[in-house]
């Protein structure tokens, strides 16, 4: 209450001495109610002129809850300070109609070298020399087709390569929200940027290693992550942005003869909790529209908070292999089809020990070559042996001709 006691001997004194210039009086205070309770408390002094004479006015209010709701916005920005200035991503609020940045987290000048006062100074120029030449295109048209879709659009993630300022090249993830007025026009870019090179680095690495394997497809889906191996487009003929950029397109190149199967191993697996790898074979449609086979294995990479499945997989092209399955099961078929037009003879078979003659089920004894020819599909030609000939044709019959 001491400044209190102050001011009033200032505006007595001020009274007294008939000063014609006036300062109005400013001040807070804490106080401790009856009840012990303590409150903060503003009191504003001012002159109100009449006439012939002026009033002094004492307006006292209670800014107590003022006062809280200040020192919680301290304490947050301090905290956001000290949270942004530990993150190694960039969290950046800009004004794109006065072309400024709000607010930008100091973290960008470890991802860009660039410090924060030149930023301030020259968005544009330091923008344009952050930003690689050959992604600039790629950039303004991500960006420039997603705002037209308007405020129910959503966040954009946008990958390209940002050249630093000492010349070291690194590939960033910048995801973008924006904010629209009641024109209609981007008032806002909240966003935040990313380093990716290590994953982009390891990405490139992997790719590499599956153009040396022609035949196969690496790809990740669901849980968020759509990923598929560049060598997809030399497999089926279609480009990764054309599988990644939408989740059904895919499915549609499915034959129409195996989707079923594939849902159905598919759930499955998922309600036998999708352990291990489910595999799979199925038909693709190709962009020159052959059909191909293709065999997927496929196992779980992580659930999301969300109960969501992630999932790794691989794509083998199979067709050589069920073309030669195919033509295998043609030649098995037409082994066992010749094979059943076989007659075999087996058994106790009677047969008179003198004429040679068999005796049939009937009871019936039937010539050798007759019984034969009626049990199998073999063709009999008669001659005469030496032995016979000299028995049957003694006058004809010349030695030389056993030879």
């Amino acid at each position: 209450m001491e400044r209190f006691r102050r001011n009033r001997i200032e505006i007595l004194q001020s009274i007294k001495e008939g000063r014609q210039t006036w300062k109005d009086l400013l001040n807070e205070v804490d106080i401790q109610r009856p009840d012990g309770a303590r409150r903060s408390i503003q009191s504003s002094v001012f002159r109100v002129m009449t006439d012939d004479s002026f009033l002094i006015v004492s307006v006292i209010r209670d800014i107590t809850d003022q006062k809280r709701a200040e020192e919680n916005l301290k304490s947050s920005e301090e905290r956001f300070a000290k949270f942004t200035a530990a993150v190694t991503d960039v969290i950046y609020r800009y004004d794109p109609i006065n072309n400024r940045y709000d607010f930008i987290s100091p973290s960008f000048e470890r991802q860009t070298g660039y410090t924060l006062e030149e930023l301030h100074a020259d968005p544009v120029g330091v923008t344009k020399n952050l930003t690689h030449p050959d992604d600039v295109d790629q950039i303004f048209n991500a960006v420039d087709e997603h705002i037209r879709k308007g405020s129910e659009a959503g966040p954009i993630a946008v990958q390209y390569r940002v050249v630093r300022k000492d010349g070291r090249i690194i590939w960033v993830s910048d995801r973008k929200d924006f904010e629209f007025g009641d024109d209609g026009w981007v008032c806002r870019i909240n966003g935040i940027v990313r380093d990716i090179t290590e994953r982009v680095q390891t990405q490139e690495r992997l790719d590499s290693l599956i153009r040396s394997l022609p035949d196969t497809i690496l790809y990740q889906t669901g849980g968020g992550t759509e990923y598929v191996s560049s060598n997809v487009e030399n497999v089926i003929g279609y480009s990764v942005q054309e599988i990644s950029s939408n989740r059904k397109f895919f499915p549609r190149l499915i034959h129409p003869d195996d989707r079923k199967l594939l849902k159905e191993t598919h759930q499955g697996w998922l309600k036998s909790g999708a352990d291990g790898v489910v595999e799979v074979e199925f038909r693709v449609k190709r962009r020159d529209g052959e059909y191909i086979w293709m065999l997927d294995r496929m196992i779980t990479a992580y659930l999301t908070p969300e109960g969501r499945h992630s999932y790794f997989g691989v794509m083998i092209d199979i067709t050589r292999r069920k073309q030669s399955e195919e033509e295998r099961e043609k030649l098995i078929s037409e082994l066992q089809e010749a094979l059943s037009k076989i007659k075999v003879l087996s058994g106790l078979v009677p047969i008179c020990a003198h004429c040679k003659k068999i005796r049939d089920d009937k009871g019936y004894w039937n010539q050798l070559e007759d019984y034969i020819a009626q049990h199998s599909d073999m063709v009999f030609s008669h001659g005469t042996c030496p032995e016979c000939a000299r028995k049957l044709y003694p006058d004809y019959y010349n030695e030389d001709d056993d030879h």
